[in-house]
């Protein structure tokens, strides 16, 4: 192909060092890489030994079929999910490097080969496993292997070529929070999306004769999309049809080679200004008001000292203009509602609440506030170094903040609380429903402490989706996964023990006192956590501004 070993070296190596910089400079992007592999490799290895065992058993066409579901599926993942979520290839820069005298074939091989360096491209090797066991038995294991090749690079070409072309659409901050409300909603929904998609396979499944999904071939269709292809090429070299098969390979060649050109034709049109493919044309500025203006918020916190109500306020702006944060408090309210939804779809639910359903009003809450409240300081993002200029005690900050998200969270949660009491009008309801309030505000000094301790760096700034994510020290994931729960549990357990007290021994009276005294120490937990808090960001204000302000690169 013409490609000059030494620069491709180059160029790998090139990519090797930016990868290893990425964790070593973001050490909590292992822990991050660790937890996606141990959740998803699990499924991609199972799915894997599924297919595995349909290529060898099933009967008729079903193996050449299935194959060309697996492959175009995996194909369909890399184009969806740059839209969706991010890139799974992230691979070279080539804007960065046109100014080099490189050949565009070396710099189109070098994006193919640094994909072997990010993670999510050895979830494909067990589908990939699986299909040369399945069908590289013969003398067709050459073309199976050259397909293999192609469906790969089909795969990162078309997630590159996804992202050059819509990429000003992806950058917008309009599309972004769409995706995010989109997302959230898909994602709070996949109940009622599993029993949708089962209720029809199971009516198509009624309807359709035998005779039919005997004659049902997929392939027939996806033969024509690139990996289809590749898979039709496949079943046709295991069949002995070798002309066929040098026919669909070339097809599929020539898809990639035009996908290829393509993709280097937009990043082209980027690099010489011309702007993205699509891009969405510039909103005129215009006075909006947020829900934390249309909501005065002032006469909530009148009764504060001065910088108190300002930090206050102003944190509750940053909670309404923060599609990440602004998502959290939308999906309290739908949550419970997709959960009552899913009972009533199913029939197990009666005219009358039972008495007990107190007792879930409490966990919802501190599931709510530990979401919500965690990482306060990580928030703030670039605007950190400006809060600490300001000759407001460090204290003040916390109770600020603990007091905006209190007022947040308490609004969809008392929403709640007044349709479960309404619906199950009893002493445990109410006092479930109080508890679950006091309870929250007593894990907020956890949450406050952890945010000076173990600060998680998060770019709000980014127009990216994944503008969210947190980033930094591995100690600092561990720990908000690991001892972050258990610690806000411990603080909140003599409540719940005065709560499980009066709803085992039927005492209303047990249950109001116990929310007087929660009220009580709940505001003392809460206060002395701010305290606390405020002194460690003294003493650590230069470490947590390191590491929570955003990189060069980012």
């Amino acid at each position: 192909m013409g490609l000059d070993r030494r620069r491709l070296k180059t160029l790998f190596y090139l990519r090797g060092r930016l990868t290893l910089r990425q964790f070593s400079r973001e050490r909590g992007r292992i822990a991050n890489a660790l937890f996606v592999i141990l959740l998803v490799l699990p499924l991609v290895v199972g799915a894997a030994v599924a297919t595995g065992v349909g290529y060898l058993r099933l009967p008729d066409q079903w193996p050449a079929e299935l194959l060309g579901v697996v492959l175009t599926a995996i194909w369909l993942i890399w184009l969806i999910f740059p839209i969706v979520v991010s890139s799974l290839n992230e691979g070279l820069d080539i804007t960065r490097l046109l100014v080099y005298p490189l050949p565009r074939r070396e710099l189109v091989a070098s994006v193919l080969l640094g994909t072997l360096f990010d993670y999510p491209t050895y979830l494909m090797l067990p589908l990939f496993v699986a299909v040369l066991v399945g069908w590289g038995g013969g003398l067709a294991l050459p073309v199976v292997l050259l397909a293999l090749l192609l469906s790969y690079a089909h795969a990162v070409l078309i997630g590159q070529w996804v992202i050059t072309a819509v990429g000003g659409i992806l950058q917008s901050r309009r599309f972004r929070d769409l995706a995010i409300v989109v997302a959230s909603l898909l994602g709070a929904s996949c109940y009622f999306l599993q029993v949708g998609f089962t209720r029809l396979v199971d009516n198509v499944t009624a309807a359709v004769t035998e005779e039919q999904i005997r004659a049902f071939s997929p392939l027939a269709t996806l033969q024509w999309l690139p990996t289809g292809a590749a898979a039709r090429a496949i079943e046709r070299a295991t069949a002995g049809q070798w002309g066929e098969s040098f026919f669909w390979l070339g097809y599929s060649t020539i898809l990639l080679f035009i996908i290829a050109w393509g993709w280097w034709q937009l990043l082209m049109r980027l690099t010489t200004g011309e702007g993205f493919l699509f891009s969405l044309p510039p909103r005129p500025e215009k006075q909006k008001k947020t829900a934390a203006s249309i909501i005065n918020w002032r006469l909530f916190f009148t009764w504060l000292p001065a910088d108190v109500a300002q930090l206050a306020l102003k944190e509750l702006r940053s909670v309404w203009r923060t599609p990440n944060r602004r998502i959290g408090i939308l999906q309290m309210l739908i949550m419970p509602l997709i959960m009552a939804g899913a009972l009533i779809f199913n029939g197990d639910i009666s005219a009358e609440l039972p008495p007990w359903i107190g007792i879930a009003l409490p966990i919802y809450a501190l599931l709510n506030f530990w979401a919500l409240t965690q990482n306060m300081l990580g928030w703030e993002g670039s605007g950190l170094p400006a809060l600490m200029a300001t000759p407001v005690p460090r204290q003040r900050i916390f109770l600020a903040k603990g007091l905006a998200l209190t007022a947040a969270v308490s609004v969809p949660y008392l929403v709640v609380s007044a349709i479960i009491v309404a619906l199950a009008p009893n002493w445990q309801s109410l006092v479930g429903a109080l508890t679950g309030l006091v309870m929250g505000v007593a894990g907020m000094a956890v949450t406050a402490v952890f945010s000076v301790r173990f600060p998680m760096r998060i770019n709000v700034e980014s127009k990216q989706m994944r503008g969210g994510r947190a980033g930094g020290g591995c100690q600092a994931s561990l720990a908000s996964l690991l001892l972050l729960p258990p610690i806000f549990g411990l603080v909140t357990l003599p409540l719940v023990i005065l709560l499980a007290l009066a709803f085992w021994r039927d005492l209303p009276w047990l249950g109001l006192i116990g929310v007087i005294l929660g009220g009580v120490y709940a505001g003392a937990v809460f206060w002395f956590g701010a305290q606390y808090a405020g002194r460690l960001l003294l003493q650590r204000e230069a470490e947590v501004i390191a590491v929570l302000q955003q990189p060069q690169d980012e």
